[in-house]
């Protein structure tokens, strides 16, 4: 398994690239669109610069997963010794991610944030936000 992480400055925003190099397969986690607000467009240049990357390598995308984080619909996706937590856990400067938003839950997410703890210690952990320091 190999993985690809590609850094999206503006929304502070890791998308990663999960790929199996034998077979060829690979699923992009945490899908990066950039919001402008004033235009209410999304640009995609980001995510498209991934996807050629992920192209030239030979890699065949068969999955795109969303890791939300902190909303009811929240997932993380365990790969071997590695987590995608999505928004559950920030970098260390910043905590834990919100639960205000429709469909949040503190206790929830206390609970997930329990599991992620009680993973072996040499579990990895890749985080979708990691916001600049401000």
């Amino acid at each position: 398994m190999e993985i690809k992480s590609y850094y999206e400055p503006e929304s502070g925003t890791w998308t990663h690239l999960l790929a199996d190099s034998r077979d060829k397969i690979a699923a992009i986690i945490d899908p990066v669109w950039v919001f402008d607000p004033l235009s209410g467009l999304a640009d995609t240049s980001f995510i498209e610069n991934v996807l050629a990357v992920a192209k030239q390598a030979g890699y065949r995308i068969e999955w795109v997963m969303e890791t939300p984080g902190h909303t009811g619909d929240s997932v993380s996706y365990l790969a071997e010794d590695t987590a995608f937590i999505g928004d559950t856990l920030f970098a260390p400067a910043f905590g834990t991610a919100r639960c205000d938003f429709p469909g949040g839950d503190a206790a929830q997410l206390y609970d997930s944030i329990r599991k992620l703890y009680e993973l072996p210690e040499e579990t990895r952990l890749f985080l979708c936000h990691d916001y600049p320091q401000g």
